[in-house]
């Protein structure tokens, strides 16, 4: 991992490089995973904020109103409404 990435990961993400046991030990599927964990974080909070049931309806209505997810400014505002997944091939 680059040096200059390795500090700005570390001053982002202090407790999950913790977690991980280091900076040494993140790679881009741990960070990725991590980011995806927030998203989901997220989107069952803004689900439940309106004092709803949690189910698969109210998750995925939540994500399809997520516009500007930044995961707590470690990545530029992402609309993750407009994202649609690809098929595998």
């Amino acid at each position: 991992m680059l040096p200059v990435i390795r500090a700005l990961l570390g001053r982002a993400v202090p407790r999950p490089v913790s977690y991980l046991g280091g900076i040494d030990k993140i790679n881009g599927n741990a960070l990725e995973s991590y980011l995806d964990a927030l998203l989901f974080q997220d989107a069952v909070n803004k689900a439940a904020a309106d004092g709803g049931t949690l189910n698969r309806q109210t998750l995925f209505t939540a994500l399809s109103k997520e516009t500007s997810f930044n995961a707590d400014g470690i990545i530029g505002s992402t609309n993750i409404a407009a994202v649609r997944p690809r098929r595998a091939s």
